[in-house]
């Protein structure tokens, strides 16, 4: 992991990552968010301490090295996970769970047909008034 260029991008979100990096543990006890809905447990391998600063909010309960999940303030969605090869084991405890919230909480949600409808009229009704004035 490159950390200088990971913290530049993760920065504008109030996240970093720690230069001190975790051995294989066993990660449990997370703050309610959408990202550890169902999840009690997962299983690292190898990874960053994840850092949080302003609104950003650390997931983790454990504290210390076991700081490895946070995530941005509202109204952005940027997930800071330290570990580098959790999904390689994706059986494991509830890592996979802890993938599908994060993409999930990650994934811009489609507009729907009717917010589609409205906007159309809209830019309808503003081209007739740009045309009659």
């Amino acid at each position: 992991m490159d950390l200088p260029t990971s913290n530049a991008l993760l920065a504008p979100y109030g996240l970093s990552f720690d230069e001190s990096m975790t051995a294989a543990s066993t990660v449990s006890r997370f703050y309610p968010h959408p990202i550890t809905a169902g999840v009690n447990t997962i299983e690292t391998i190898f990874g960053a301490t994840v850092g949080v600063s302003g609104s950003a909010i650390d997931l983790t309960v454990a504290g210390g090295t076991s700081d490895i999940l946070a995530v941005s303030a509202a109204p952005y969605r940027v997930v800071a996970f330290g570990d580098t090869n959790t999904f390689t084991g994706i059986a494991a405890a509830d890592n996979a769970k802890l993938a599908i919230n994060i993409a999930n909480f990650t994934a811009v949600p489609e507009p729907s047909v009717a917010g589609l409808v409205i906007v159309a009229i809209a830019a309808r009704f503003s081209v007739r008034r740009r045309k009659s004035a």
